[in-house]
C-alpha cells in the first residue's frame, strides 16, 4: 500500500491532508485505544455474567436488553427509516 506523499492530489483533491495534521493523529490513535478498551470492558462484563450465572442465555438476553433501547428509540424516531428498505436490523420489518 502506498502512502500519499504531503501535497499529492488525486481528482483535483488532496490525498491524506488530515493524516499529516498531528492533532488528527493524537486524536484517531486516542480514539483506538479507546474502541481496544470498550471491548475489553464488554469483554470483561459477559465473561463475568457467565461465571456467575453460567447460563449462556442469561448474557444472550443482556446482549439483547443493550441494544433494544436503541432500536426502539431509532424507530420511534424515524431514524431508521423502513420504508426506503435501506434500514438496518430493525429495518426487516417491512
Amino acid at each position: 500500500m502506498r502512502v500519499a506523499e504531503q501535497g499529492e492530489t488525486l481528482g483535483g483533491h488532496r490525498v491524506g491532508g488530515l493524516l499529516w495534521q498531528r492533532n488528527f493523529r493524537l486524536l484517531w490513535v486516542a480514539q483506538i485505544v479507546s474502541e481496544i478498551g470498550d471491548w475489553f470492558y464488554i469483554i470483561a462484563i459477559y465473561s463475568l455474567l457467565l461465571q456467575i450465572t453460567g447460563k449462556a442465555q442469561s448474557v444472550g438476553l443482556a446482549l439483547v436488553l443493550q441494544v433494544l433501547p436503541v432500536q426502539l428509540v431509532n424507530m420511534l424516531s424515524g431514524a431508521d427509516d423502513v420504508s426506503s428498505g435501506h434500514g438496518l436490523a430493525s429495518g426487516g420489518v417491512s
